[in-house]
C-alpha cells in the first residue's frame, strides 16, 4: 500500500491532519519492521485514536534535529585530536626461527 497525502489528507491545519502508522513509516522512510518499534518508543508521540497528529511529529521532528545542537551560551569543550604514530620505534625483538623444513607426517 503506498499511502498518499494529497488524496489522504486535504490541506489544512496540522493539527487537524491525522496519519495512520503506515503513513508515518512512510514519512520518515522506515522499514516496517523498524518503523513499529520507533512507533512504541516512549520518546514518539502518542497516537490519538490509533492515528498520529501532523503537528505533534513536526515538533517531535524538530526536537529529534536540533538535539545534537548546543543551546546558545552553552560551553563547548574542544577535545584535540592525536596525530597518529607514522613511525614504530625500533625495538630489537628476539624471535625464534623456524630451521626445520621437513614435511610434516600425515596421521
Amino acid at each position: 500500500m503506498q499511502p498518499t497525502m494529497p488524496t489522504t489528507h486535504p490541506g489544512g491545519d496540522p493539527r487537524h491532519t491525522f496519519l495512520k502508522p503506515q503513513e508515518v513509516i512512510a514519512r520518515y522512510r522506515w522499514g516496517r519492521t523498524h518503523g513499529y518499534l520507533e512507533l512504541r518508543k516512549a520518546t514518539f508521540p502518542r497516537p490519538i485514536g490509533g492515528n498520529y497528529r501532523l503537528d505533534t511529529l513536526i515538533v517531535w521532528e524538530d526536537g529529534c534535529l536540533t538535539a545534537n545542537e548546543p543551546e546558545l551560551g552553552a560551553t563547548v569543550a574542544a577535545v584535540p585530536l592525536v596525530e597518529p604514530v607514522t613511525e614504530q620505534a625500533s625495538i630489537p625483538v628476539d624471535v625464534p626461527a623456524l630451521i626445520d623444513d621437513s614435511p610434516a607426517e600425515l596421521p
